[in-house]
């Protein structure tokens, strides 16, 4: 599918059946019609699980011609593709009922730094590293945040690679 066309030096899942996997836990988790941020958004390969559910979405990359890329696709349907770093972005104090961040395999650390329950209600962190995740895990638990879920998505059969998505709720939500 077109969906996938990528330039070769920009991310992209390439495991298409992991990907639906990924997708399927993403649309299980998200409530409809919730206000969304999304960091290190890509081309917006998930951005497209969000529009389905009715979000209204503001997606945050850093790879400028992955920006085009999303504006492209999303523009027309309510996106706001913004172009910067997460880190600098979650700088100011935003809120959205949902945090979504795939970040690359150094995590998200300086991007959650500051994060509180009391601006998200809940947050869905999907990682390709399990020592980054746990990192960044105890800091939004540390926050106050209660991991409510833990599922993984094996998009490298054959190898010690899996894809972690955690879910993280506010106190007030349980």
């Amino acid at each position: 599918s077109d969906e996938f066309t990528t330039n070769a030096h920009h991310f992209s899942q390439v495991n298409d059946q992991g990907n639906a996997s990924l997708k399927k836990i993403l649309d299980e988790q998200v409530l409809p019609k919730s206000t969304v941020i999304e960091l290190f958004s890509g081309g917006g390969n998930l951005t497209e699980v969000l529009i389905e559910k009715g979000c209204s979405v503001t997606s945050v990359e850093l790879d400028s011609v992955l920006v085009e890329e999303a504006r492209e696709r999303f523009s027309e349907r309510g996106v706001e593709c913004l172009h910067g770093s997460a880190e600098e972005y979650m700088k100011d104090s935003v809120s959205a009922d949902l945090l979504l961040l795939d970040p690359p395999r150094a995590g998200a650390k300086d991007a959650l730094r500051e994060v509180t329950p009391e601006q998200f209600k809940k947050i869905i962190y999907i990682s390709c590293d399990l020592a980054s995740f746990t990192r960044d895990s105890v800091k939004l638990v540390e926050a106050g945040y209660k991991l409510t879920s833990l599922e993984f998505v094996d998009m490298f059969p054959q190898t010690g690679h899996v894809e972690i998505v955690g879910c993280f709720e506010s106190p007030e939500q349980g």
